[in-house]
């Protein structure tokens, strides 16, 4: 499936949230700050906040502290970096809406010196019957673009547990910060039953994000 055919689908039976990591609930939209060529993007992501980027000619998007977005959003900010060859960094947490965008960059960093999160799962939808949240029947959809936006690097044992992350506080993380020898880097896999202690998750043996296709930055 190309690039274009996976973004394209944006209505389904279902309005489909990539919902924030650890809340069921969407915060208010991104804070969108330009500065030279950089654009620093903070909070929940939305189709709207590209409105600024595109008047700009800004070459990295920062996503700072984002928990997640609509879908719709995410197809917006992909479609946008990957027709400008924008290039992505995360400072901080970067989770659902926000991983999926942040992996669109021709180049994918992480902010030395802190500690990062990079979180996916696929989608969960709100079943306007009963009001509970459940699998959605687009999420072959969403592991194709991240599939392709990873260049086919991503492989279990990391995606298969990315594919069965649809509860809420469910995904896989991938953290990246400092250590006693440089990068310091810790895959896990949470399940929903840990909350947000993510040291109780499961720890993914090869799954490193640069191996994946996560992150280009090469390791010094």
């Amino acid at each position: 499936m190309g690039l274009s055919e996976a973004i394209g689908e944006k209505r389904s039976k279902f309005i489909i949230f990539l919902l924030a990591f650890f809340s069921a609930t969407l915060s208010p939209a991104a804070v969108v700050v330009v500065s030279g060529r950089v654009a620093n993007v903070k909070g929940i992501i939305n189709s709207s906040d590209i409105e600024e980027i595109e008047k700009s000619n800004v070459e990295t998007i920062v996503f700072e502290e984002s928990l997640g977005g609509t879908m719709e959003a995410a197809n917006a900010y992909v479609k946008l970096i990957k027709a400008r060859r924008l290039n992505t960094v995360v400072k901080g947490r970067c989770y659902s809406a926000c991983a999926l965008s942040f992996l669109a960059g021709s180049s994918r960093t992480v902010e030395p010196g802190i500690d990062n999160m990079i979180m996916l799962h696929v989608a969960r939808v709100l079943d306007k019957k009963t009001g509970e949240l459940r699998h959605s029947n687009q999420n072959h959809k969403v592991l194709a673009l991240i599939d392709e936006l990873t260049e086919g690097k991503m492989r279990d044992p990391a995606r298969s547990k990315i594919a069965q992350s649809w509860s809420e506080a469910a995904g896989v993380a991938f953290i990246i910060g400092p250590g006693w020898w440089g990068e310091r880097i810790n895959t896990r896999y949470c399940d929903g039953t840990q909350g947000k202690d993510t040291n109780k998750c499961q720890f993914l043996f090869n799954a490193d994000p640069y191996d994946l296709g996560i992150l280009t930055k090469s390791r010094k």
